[in-house]
């Protein structure tokens, strides 16, 4: 998976929106150069979208004409600023998983996601590196790498090992904590070992979110970049352990993700095993 490094840079000018739900959504202001007319989440659990007016865009907000209109992030609780796909609109999308649950996938920057719990995608050291690893700790400041050392060893210069997972603060980023987990590096496992292990991965991080009462949660493609896990069978992976393990108390999983390959991958994966998407309830760039 490429990785969030080079992201582009947060608007420096953001608002508080109120949606179409009676939780503040935080959106930017503006996003490349146009103003958000709207942010609201997805529309509650056993309701349906209501179109271009109701609910799903938010209290009050005008239609924009349909040539111009694009998809922007929100939730009930985590955001990001995302990114736009080649040829126009902004990729961000929402399923139903399990009676209360929703997923959303995003193409952003995770280090500007705002939730409960980011998941750094870590090395077994826990004291950073490149990818997500680097641009999480680049992004949180040196307390986090302060607090990682502080973790015991498990053995000599392993503190999570492969499929396990551990928590710190968020210190400088949006999010309040971050949970680290290490996935497998492809080659070096049979395929279902691999498989196994990198399910470990977003199980035991969606199992450890529970324990802390966190709501929302935010997944990279983890083992996608360096660690060469392919990507359509990674993102079946992810999307089947969040199917499994959402639920009280947390309620939105997030994959927010690079580029346009790995989103199309998360998006295929999700189509399969969740079926359709939440219907119309985007927020409109006019």
């Amino acid at each position: 998976m490429a990785n969030p490094a080079e992201g582009e840079p947060a608007d420096s000018g953001k608002e508080t929106w109120k949606g179409g739900r009676s939780r503040a959504t935080r959106c930017p202001g503006t996003l490349y150069g146009h103003a958000v007319r709207s942010c609201p989440g997805p529309p509650p659990p056993g309701t349906k979208g209501e179109g271009r007016g109701g609910e799903g865009r938010g209290v009050g907000a005008p239609s924009p004409p349909p040539s111009r209109s694009r998809r922007v992030t929100g939730g009930t609780r985590g955001a990001a600023d995302p990114r736009r796909i080649p040829g126009g609109g902004m990729a961000v999308k929402w399923w139903r998983a399990g009676p209360t649950g929703r997923v959303c996938l995003q193409m952003a920057d995770i280090t500007e996601w705002s939730g409960d719990v980011v998941v750094n995608s870590a090395k077994e050291t826990l004291e950073g590196g490149g990818g997500v690893d680097g641009a999480l700790h680049a992004a949180a400041g040196p307390e986090l790498l302060k607090e990682c050392r502080a973790i015991p060893e498990e053995r000599p210069g392993v503190r999570c090992p492969t499929g396990e997972v551990r928590l710190t603060r968020g210190h400088n980023l949006s999010s309040a904590h971050v949970i680290h987990t290490v996935g497998p590096v492809h080659a070096a496992h049979s395929p279902e070992r691999a498989r196994d292990l990198l399910s470990r991965c977003y199980s035991n991080a969606l199992a450890l979110a529970a324990e802390k009462g966190f709501k929302t949660i935010a997944f990279p493609a983890v083992s996608c970049g360096a660690f060469g896990f392919p990507l359509g069978e990674a993102a079946r992976v992810a999307v089947s352990a969040a199917l499994e393990r959402i639920g009280d108390p947390v309620e939105e999983v997030h994959f927010v993700l690079f580029d346009v390959k790995t989103f199309k991958a998360f998006s295929e994966a999700a189509g399969l095993i969740l079926g359709d998407e939440i219907p119309d309830f985007s927020t409109y760039v006019a």
